[in-house]
């Protein structure tokens, strides 16, 4: 199930922080949890491709080889590397990737984002 309003209030209480992003933003987020199924709204890929929901992911791990602008020891803000990423990727000049602190998911931790797979090496 999905967090709906009523418990993404409670999180962002008990939490401190805003949780309503990514998938939890929407108008037809219903008031009580809800099933995928139930929305109108589907969640994408970044293609805006509607994920199935019979979808799962893969994970493994991966080397970052390409450029990057900083580093994970002056990571950006979540939404600030992210919005950078989309503006260069939009005006066709995305060169290299940034390193950016979590703030909804895993708190704190570093991520990075970077413009295509040819700045990754799977290990």
């Amino acid at each position: 199930m999905i967090a709906g309003k009523k418990r993404l209030r409670e999180i962002k209480q008990e939490r401190g922080y805003y949780v309503t992003t990514g998938y939890n933003t929407g108008r037809d987020i219903p008031e009580e949890d809800y099933y995928p199924t139930e929305r109108k709204e589907r969640a994408v890929y970044s293609d805006r491709t509607p994920i199935s929901f019979t979808s799962k992911p893969i994970i493994f791990p991966v080397q970052i080889i390409g450029r990057m602008t900083n580093s994970p020891n002056n990571p950006h803000s979540d939404d600030k590397a992210n919005s950078m990423m989309i503006r260069n990727l939009r005006m066709g000049n995305a060169k290299s990737g940034y390193f950016y602190t979590n703030i909804g998911e895993d708190e704190g931790s570093i991520s990075a984002v970077v413009p295509n797979a040819s700045f990754l090496k799977i290990l």
